[in-house]
């Protein structure tokens, strides 16, 4: 029985669903990424590795991009763009010798997915992908290796100007949204109890009160959910979802505070003077 319970808890958390909203617009920037290199050898007629090169850079860098500030999103995908470029050419290279191209695939992954840390570990898994891909074909030259090149790094161009400039997604929009509502919900909990400390908890007031305290209950958990959420599914954790969750966390605080000084007012006598001061508190 015990291993029955096992085996579900196990399969129930392989298939289980986060709940967030699927990005719809990244799912369909990623394709038209990859679908515009795939157009061009099919006009072209390359086919093989001519096509698979442009279409993996581009698939990689579209995938690559972290959101957040325009800055941070550029250098994260034109630093992969040129990562990528280079796995490409050297891997060309280091293919003819089967001795030397497994130690330097190894160097490349270990380079990528530790030197770099835990936020550069998927562009060195990726760039180690590249290598092996460009090792298992051989380049016949440098030159030879070059075009491979060449190819990768039109496609992972291309996917940049489509990241940064054509088609930015946001990530964070219905994250940041959240928080505000968050921040807004938490100043009228705030204004809704130095209300009810000044006129000695009537029993409207106190109504009112718990009524905006259950909203802003709800709201926070709402972005607590989408900051974690976030945080958890999401290989590149940007700064920009760190700071949201800071600010989640301070709100439930403040929260809890405001909780703490009003019933503390509720249930201790207090002159007006003293309310007064707390109200200003």
């Amino acid at each position: 029985m015990r291993r029955r319970e096992t085996l579900k808890e196990v399969f129930g958390e392989v298939v289980a669903l986060n709940p967030v909203r699927p990005k719809y617009g990244n799912g369909i920037r990623t394709a038209l990424a990859i679908a515009a290199p795939l157009a061009a050898a099919v006009i072209f007629d390359r086919h093989g590795y001519h096509a698979l090169f442009p279409v993996v850079g581009a698939l990689f860098v579209a995938v690559t991009d972290p959101g957040g500030r325009y800055s941070s999103r550029a250098a994260s995908v034109l630093g992969a763009a040129l990562l990528f470029t280079v796995s490409v050419f050297v891997g060309g290279l280091a293919g003819y010798n089967l001795w030397m191209s497994a130690p330097l695939l190894f160097v490349w992954a270990f380079v990528g997915g530790y030197t770099l840390g835990i936020s550069g570990a998927p562009l060195g898994i990726r760039a180690a992908v590249l290598f092996a891909v460009a090792a298992s074909r051989p380049a016949e030259s440098v030159s030879d290796a070059l075009n491979a090149a060449g190819l990768v790094a039109a496609g992972c161009g291309w996917a940049a100007l489509l990241s940064l400039l054509l088609w930015p997604v946001r990530p964070f929009r219905a994250i940041r949204g959240s928080v505000a509502a968050l921040y807004r919900h938490l100043a009228e909990t705030a204004r809704e109890s130095g209300a009810a400390i000044a006129d000695a908890f009537p029993k409207q007031r106190v109504e009112h009160l718990e009524t905006q305290r259950r909203a802003l209950r709800d709201v926070l958990t709402v972005a607590v959910n989408s900051t974690t959420v976030r945080r958890t599914n999401f290989a590149v954790n940007s700064p920009v979802n760190q700071a949201l969750l800071l600010l989640t966390l301070h709100a439930e605080r403040l929260a809890v505070t405001d909780i703490a000084l009003s019933e503390s007012a509720r249930t201790v006598r207090l002159s007006d003077v003293q309310r007064q001061r707390l109200v200003a508190v």
